[in-house]
């Protein structure tokens, strides 16, 4: 049994995999990931774990890991399931990688563009020939509104929320117009773009935020939740079999 664990900002995403297929699955702030693990059926069966993490990993999560026989970290030095032209792996997060790994593995022979509505909107692009090109970042709904309450006098720290209007009339009201609206329409313009470089273009919608837009959105989209989730076990399984 596999566990395959992605540590965020505040919470962990974490699937129990048997046979490529996820078995039990849950989303938790990091204080309770491990009585919750500890008390999954499954847990006394992991035999591997594979964790992807942009920040510095706990230390009573180190050390539970560790208390596993093999445990695999995604990182640059990770063996890939695709090619990459990308100039400068170092720097690249382990997350995207494992959304390219994850397109690689659920869609081989398909142009891709895969994206991540997190605190940042990560856009990768993989082709058919299972080349990744590399993509674009931007600033993702939650980093807005922060920059909106900390730049500026006055403007109130707001959670996302889909309004069905045209303009605000009220404060929070434009806000909330101004951010969805925004990656909306941003949303829309690289898909656009990348459509018309690569035929057949199939998009997939990924991350926290991806709830927001799937709907609005009116290309071939794919909203996968547990995707990254996949591009992890993906690296684990070319990396350790």
């Amino acid at each position: 049994m596999d566990l395959i664990v992605d540590i965020g900002n505040s919470r962990i995403k974490w699937a129990f995999f048997e046979n490529d297929m996820i078995i039990e699955h849950g989303v938790v702030l990091k204080a309770f990931f491990l009585p919750e693990i500890k008390a999954q059926s499954t847990f006394n069966e992991i035999s591997r774990i594979g964790v992807c993490s942009v920040n510095k990993i706990p230390e009573e999560l180190l050390k539970f890991f560790s208390s596993v026989t093999t445990i695999f970290y995604v990182n640059s030095d990770s063996m890939l399931t695709f090619k990459s032209n990308y100039k400068s792996m170092t720097s690249l997060g382990a997350d995207r990688l494992a959304l390219v790994a994850a397109a690689q593995q659920e869609y081989p022979d398909d142009n891709c563009l895969i994206i991540d509505l997190g605190t940042c909107i990560t856009y990768e692009l993989k082709d058919a020939k299972g080349i990744y090109h590399g993509g674009v970042i931007s600033p993702g709904c939650t980093s807005r509104y922060r920059a909106m309450h900390n730049d500026t006098h006055g403007l109130p720290q707001l959670q996302a929320k889909n309004l069905d209007i045209v303009v605000g009339e009220t404060t929070e009201e434009c806000m909330h117009i101004g951010v969805i609206k925004g990656v909306h329409q941003e949303l829309r313009g690289f898909i656009s773009h990348f459509s018309g470089i690569y035929k057949d273009l199939t998009v997939i919608l990924t991350g926290g935020d991806a709830h927001f837009f799937e709907k609005k959105l009116k290309n071939s989209i794919f909203a996968h939740s547990n995707f990254l989730l996949k591009g992890i076990h993906s690296l684990l399984k070319e990396n350790l079999n």
